[in-house]
């Protein structure tokens, strides 16, 4: 009895290093493909302001570059990565199916294809992919467990979609509430302390190579009074009615047999590909290149109050990142949805000519938890991305609030796209 104890002992104890081991190096994994896709974004803007009429050419040509290989080679990175994870955690995915979505293939395409969409000027964020990643390296080591084992496949994806949050943001609260709210909800029924274990381990790892400055900047804010609660309000109502409108539009460009449009996408997506990059490049140098990549330095600017500012900001980051989602390169969304949420709050403070610092955040928690449909992932990356947590009630309530109003406008942005995936790869196993 005392050998099998000290067996089962010895057992837990490997299985609990494998994964720690495994949680650090997608740490420093994550970090890496952020690094990558930084060098990428400073070499295209090297290249558009060197020779101001290249994206014209460059953009488009790469963009259908890039879709064409993601179709041939790996059709299960494009998009942003959080329909996959979510699609791979369904009961309906086999081992086959899941396969496609997360593994390391999947994981080494990703980290490429969507530096190569920064390296295009498209309207793209790291984040969506980095959960891909994340989620892909974590399952990698599921063949180590026996079937009974409480590390499940499901438990290894939702801690990879933690990781991929907690380290891209330096958010460990947002990462966690995104595990539980959007990967699995059984994810701690028996492995809970594991579960922290592996997020922390992760979290300091990213602090160790990156440091622990907040995302965007630690921002200072105003002492709050009666007098803002009708500018957030507005804040909050239009930048939830945006959101849900930005995922109506994604969900109208998905491949579908529907409209003339869905048709021509699935029928000529190079073609299709050419014509949206084109139209990025236009907006880009159009308005100075600000509808470019993650839209971070632009964003940072307007949580410290230090950058300019352009009405313009709004609709051309909508349009160019909207039409970027459109072309189907594996891309992530989390950072320029926070960049048209924080553009949306600092013109309504212009209007109302209120301190902008508030409704800045009221912006990026309105209009993120209006598109994504995860209100509490939401108020709480607002606040972590500017170390303002002091402002959790407040940005909960907010993203709470924004994902009623989104819901009377669109479907779940994220179940839709997942059903979808599903469907398409259901359809073509019983075809073959």
């Amino acid at each position: 009895m005392y050998i099998t104890i000290r067996k089962r002992s010895d057992i837990m104890i490997k299985n609990s290093l494998l994964l720690i081991f495994t949680a650090i190096i997608t740490s420093a994994v994550v970090v890496s493909f952020l690094n990558f896709c930084q060098i990428a974004v400073d070499q295209f803007r090297i290249l558009a302001e060197s020779i101001w009429w290249l994206p014209f050419v460059w953009t488009p040509l790469l963009t259908v570059l890039i879709v064409y290989v993601t179709l041939k080679y790996a059709p299960g990175t494009a998009g942003s990565g959080n329909q996959q994870i979510k699609a791979a955690l369904d009961n309906r995915c086999d081992s086959v199916t899941r396969s496609k979505f997360v593994s390391l293939k999947v994981a080494i395409f990703k980290y490429f294809s969507t530096a190569a969409g920064f390296f295009a000027g498209l309207s793209i964020g790291r984040e969506g992919p980095t959960v891909q990643i994340a989620s892909s390296l974590m399952h990698s080591i599921r063949g180590f467990f026996p079937a009974g084992s409480k590390f499940t496949s499901n438990f290894l994806i939702g801690v990879g979609g933690a990781i991929g949050i907690a380290v891209a943001f330096k958010a460990v609260i947002a990462g966690t509430v995104f595990a539980l709210e959007e990967c699995s909800k059984d994810i701690m029924k028996n492995s809970r302390v594991m579960f922290f274990t592996l997020v922390t381990f992760a979290i300091i790892t990213c602090y160790a190579l990156e440091g622990t400055n907040p995302f965007y900047a630690m921002v200072s804010f105003p002492q709050l009074t009666i007098i803002d609660a009708l500018p957030i309000i507005i804040t909050t109502v239009f930048g939830a009615s945006l959101g849900g409108l930005f995922a109506k539009a994604l969900l109208f460009s998905m491949p579908n047999k529907k409209t003339i449009l869905g048709r021509f996408k699935g029928d000529h997506p190079l073609i299709l590909a050419g014509i949206l990059g084109l139209v990025i490049a236009v907006i880009g140098i159009m308005f100075g290149g600000m509808t470019y990549s993650d839209g971070y330095i632009y964003t940072k600017g307007l949580v410290t109050g230090d950058g300019e500012f352009s009405y313009w900001f709004v609709p051309m980051k909508f349009i160019a990142t909207w039409f970027t989602a459109w072309t189907g390169v594996p891309a992530g969304m989390f950072s320029p949805l926070l960049s048209i949420g924080a553009g949306i709050g600092q013109a309504i403070a212009n209007l109302l000519i209120v301190d902008p610092k508030i409704l800045v955040l009221c912006g990026m928690a309105s209009f993120l938890s209006g598109v994504i449909r995860a209100p509490l992932t939401s108020g709480f990356l607002a606040v972590e991305v500017i170390g303002a947590h002091g402002l959790i009630p407040l940005a909960l309530l907010v993203s709470l609030l924004s994902d009623k109003i989104s819901s009377m406008i669109s479907k779940p942005l994220w179940l839709t796209q997942r059903d979808v995936l599903l469907f398409n790869s259901i359809s073509r196993k019983e075809t073959k």
